[in-house]
C-alpha cells in the first residue's frame, strides 16, 4: 500500500527510528485495510511491467506498507517470507500515471447452499486497463469481471474458478473503457457451513468479493476505489 495519514482513507505508519523500516506487526485492521495499492499478487511469484511513458508514483509524504496474508492448514509454525522490488525511473520519463482499480464489496453475504453475489461499478472517466484479477475466499468456486459499455455491449474482463492462487490477467493494448462503462463482478459460493458468511479476513470462515486492475491515465495516481456496504443479491 501507499499509506499517508492524510492520503486516502488515511492509516498510520508503524515506521522505526528516524522513519526507518518499522517491525513486523500484525494487521492493524485485521487484514481489511483500504488503501491505494502499488502491487498486489496472490500467486507466489507475479510481475507487473507498465508500458513505456506509463508509472505509479510515490509522494514524499507516503510510506510503503506490505500486507502478507497466509493460511496455514497444518499444526506446525511455518516460516514464510514476502519480496517487493520495485524499478523506478526518473519522473520526466513518465507521461501519464497509472492506478489501481479495488472494487470491494465490503456488505457481502452469502447464504448456506450456492449462490452468486453480484456488485457493478460505473466509470467515471475513460481508462485503460492494463490488468485485472479477482479476488475470493475458500468457499469461492467461480469469479467474473465484465465491462458493460455504454452501448449495452459487454465484455468479459477476467474469469477465474481458483480462489487461493489465482493468475490475474495482463492486456496488452490495454482494454479501452470509456466513461460510463460498468465493472461488473460477481462470486459464486458452494457455503456448506449452515451459516450466512459475510465479508472478513479469514479464508476459513468469511468470504470476500473484490475485483482489482491496474489503468492509466490517472489523474493524481490515486486510483479508482469504491467499497460497497449494500447486500449483495443472490442469484
Amino acid at each position: 500500500f501507499r499509506l499517508s495519514q492524510g492520503g486516502f482513507y488515511g492509516g498510520t505508519p508503524n515506521l522505526g527510528a528516524n522513519d526507518t523500516k518499522g517491525p513486523l506487526v500484525d494487521c492493524p485492521s485485521g487484514g481489511t485495510e483500504f488503501h491505494p495499492f502499488v502491487h498486489g499478487a496472490q500467486t507466489p511469484v507475479q510481475e507487473t511491467t507498465y508500458p513505456a511513458g506509463i508509472g505509479q508514483a510515490f509522494n514524499s509524504d507516503e510510506t510503503v506498507r506490505i500486507m502478507v496474508h497466509y493460511l496455514n492448514t497444518t499444526s506446525d509454525v511455518v516460516d514464510a517470507g514476502v519480496t517487493v522490488t520495485l524499478k523506478y525511473v526518473d519522473a520526466s520519463a513518465v507521461k501519464n500515471l497509472a492506478a489501481a482499480v479495488f472494487l470491494d464489496a465490503v456488505g457481502l453475504k452469502v447464504p448456506p447452499g450456492t449462490s452468486t453475489q453480484s456488485y457493478a461499478y460505473q466509470l467515471p472517466m475513460d481508462v485503460n486497463l492494463l490488468g485485472a484479477a479477482g479476488h475470493m475466499h475458500r468457499r469461492g468456486t467461480h469469479f467474473t469481471g465484465t465491462a458493460v459499455f455504454p452501448d449495452g455491449t459487454k465484455q468479459m474482463l477476467y474469469t477465474t474458478d481458483t480462489w487461493d492462487e489465482p493468475m490475474a490477467a495482463t492486456f496488452s493494448p490495454a482494454i479501452v473503457l470509456p466513461s460510463g462503462t460498468s465493472i461488473h463482478w460477481a462470486c459464486t459460493y458452494a457455503n456448506d457451513t449452515g451459516m450466512t458468511l459475510r465479508f472478513g479476513e479469514s479464508a476459513n470462515s468469511n468470504e470476500m468479493c473484490i475485483f482489482t486492475g491496474t489503468y492509466y491515465p490517472a489523474p493524481g495516481g490515486n486510483g479508482i476505489y469504491d467499497q460497497d456496504f449494500t447486500a449483495g443479491t443472490s442469484q
